[in-house]
């Protein structure tokens, strides 16, 4: 696994609070611009993100980051799994509003292969898409 990036909190209203920690797969560095919790707002089909992600690769003021989420250590395996069953099952992606033009898509396994392209994996898949100009607010998350 790639280098842990975040450590924080995902929010679903109807799976409550999941610890988790995010190690980079690729994109630009996350550290410090991402805040400690995640709270899901909404869903979006994987077609639509797909089509958005594909517009993004043209874009001069924005960018993606591809992180795989994980429980944290000593966080709840059983919410955690609940999650990511949970977006298996809806077949949407869950959407993070970050404020501004920045966004963060949670992924299931199967959407990540689908989308991204990535191989297969138990865990779940996020994707940062970032303005440029966003500014470091957030003291990082990240172990050291």
């Amino acid at each position: 696994p790639g280098e842990r990036v975040w450590m924080g909190s995902v929010c679903k209203q109807s799976l409550g609070e999941v610890q988790c920690v995010a190690s980079h797969i690729y994109g630009l560095s996350t550290r410090d611009l991402v805040p400690p919790t995640l709270n899901v707002v909404g869903r979006m089909h994987h077609g639509a993100l797909k089509e958005f992600l594909h517009q993004l690769e043209r874009s001069k003021s924005r960018s993606k980051t591809v992180v795989r989420l994980e429980a944290a250590p000593g966080a709840s395996a059983a919410r955690y799994d609940s999650f990511r069953a949970s977006l298996e099952h809806q077949q949407k992606v869950d959407v993070v509003n970050l404020g501004g033009q920045n966004n963060a898509y949670l992924l299931s396994s199967t959407a990540a292969s689908h989308i991204l392209g990535l191989g297969s994996t138990s865990a779940i898949t996020c994707v940062f898409v970032l303005s440029h100009d966003t500014r470091p607010v957030f003291p990082s998350t990240a172990p050291p």
